[in-house]
């Protein structure tokens, strides 16, 4: 049953649009590669994530359940990566600067404190 974090993003675009025509569009995917995954997603973990009528699509209680936490892995799972790029940057972390004693008094410290 293993559930790949493109499913996680597709149900969630599904969900946002209420449309599967609009999601697929939105992920610039055929809406036929859409509903397939869907339908395959539904069809692992052994329940109906979405009820489908003509006026669109919408999450069943099952659904909305495994909408919050694939919200919150796909949110955990950026802000994770984003923490780890800036520090692979090195726009994050800790920065340690020594003074000698006799700059401290001037204009040096006066510059850094500010």
């Amino acid at each position: 049953m293993p559930v790949e974090f493109r499913d996680l993003r597709w149900a969630i675009a599904a969900s946002q649009h209420r449309s599967l025509r609009q999601a697929a569009e939105t992920l610039n995917i055929k809406q036929s590669t859409l509903s397939r995954s869907l339908r395959n997603l539904e069809h692992r973990l052994g329940g109906t994530l979405f009820e489908r009528t003509n006026g669109g699509t919408r999450p069943t209680i099952e659904g909305q359940e495994f909408l919050d936490a694939a919200r919150r892995i796909v949110d955990e799972t950026e802000a994770i990566a984003a923490r780890l790029k800036t520090r692979s940057r090195g726009e994050s972390g800790r920065l340690t600067i020594g003074v000698h004693s006799s700059l401290s008094a001037g204009n040096l410290r006066a510059t850094l404190l500010d």
